[in-house]
């Protein structure tokens, strides 16, 4: 049985990685191999994008959008049904099987929610089936032949998924952790739950002044779990928050709840400080 749950872990994995493109904003025609994408353009802050009727008409296993822009003033949540990702500038969440539960997005710029500016914004479906419709709740049934690798590895362990190379950053009872950078120069931030994986991504050269969070919820009535990837080199000094992080590596912390724009300080050895500011899902 143990064995069994890992390997639906890594093809859960693997999916999500194989099936997704890069979450940046791309000029991409409207429909690809494995995603559709059903918003390309410009959207206005604060303002629910919802999925167009031609969208209504795929199976999908996940959502994914993202907003053309850089520093964390910024919060892009995307939902699938009641299931939910938050980043700052991208979110991604697949379920892991087949399903034409509803999708929508919203972002929003923290330092005026009523700022009627527009950003270019993508939206898309994964894990759409080759074929269009298709019923099946088998995860297996998206990961044809794909040799699965079992993803329960130990801290800073090296894996090579859907051609991603996967570094592990941390583990705690409920998900497993990853990270890695993209060809676009995106550092993603992956977690993986079992029964489903979240993502976030923002531009390296943000990674590495205030790190990557990610907010992710299964829409089963639990609370919303925040995970951050710290900045390379830093440690928290200071926690200025209502929520009770869990220090798992020396990159990644992780809490129950979420909470907005509250602060966390952060330090190097070499005495440089920087802030983490905390982010909740768009309301």
């Amino acid at each position: 049985m143990k064995s069994s749950a890992r390997t639906n872990r890594s093809v859960l994995l693997l999916i999500f990685l194989a099936v997704s493109s890069l979450l940046v904003v791309a000029t991409e025609a409207p429909s690809t191999a494995a995603t559709y994408t059903w918003f390309q353009g410009k959207a206005q802050n604060n303002r629910m994008l919802y999925e167009t009727s031609c969208a209504r008409q795929f199976s999908r296993t996940g959502v994914a959008g993202s907003v053309k822009a850089t520093g964390n003033a910024f919060r892009m949540t995307v939902w699938i049904g009641s299931a939910s990702s938050t980043g700052r500038i991208s979110a991604q969440i697949d379920l892991g099987y087949l399903t034409t539960k509803a999708t929508k997005a919203r972002w929003v710029f923290d330092v005026d929610p009523t700022d009627p500016g527009k950003l270019e914004t993508g939206v898309r479906l994964t894990g759409v089936p080759s074929g269009g419709m298709r019923s099946s709740s088998e995860p297996s049934a998206m990961a044809g032949d794909a040799k699965s690798t079992d993803p329960g590895a130990e801290l800073g362990s090296v894996i090579t998924l859907g051609g991603q190379a996967l570094r592990m950053v941390g583990k705690t009872p409920e998900a497993t952790y990853w990270t890695y950078g993209d060809d676009a120069g995106q550092q993603h931030l992956v977690a993986d739950f079992g029964s489903y994986v979240a993502s976030a991504a923002v531009p390296v050269a943000d990674y590495l002044a205030s790190g990557v969070e990610l907010v992710s919820n299964a829409g089963r009535g639990e609370q919303d779990r925040t995970a951050i990837l710290l900045p390379p080199g830093f440690t928290v000094q200071t926690e200025h928050t209502s929520l009770d992080f869990e220090h798992v590596s020396s990159e990644l912390i992780t809490a129950t709840g979420s909470s907005e724009n509250e602060r966390l300080d952060l330090v190097s050895k070499d005495g440089t400080l920087a802030a983490v500011r905390t982010l909740a899902p768009v309301s």
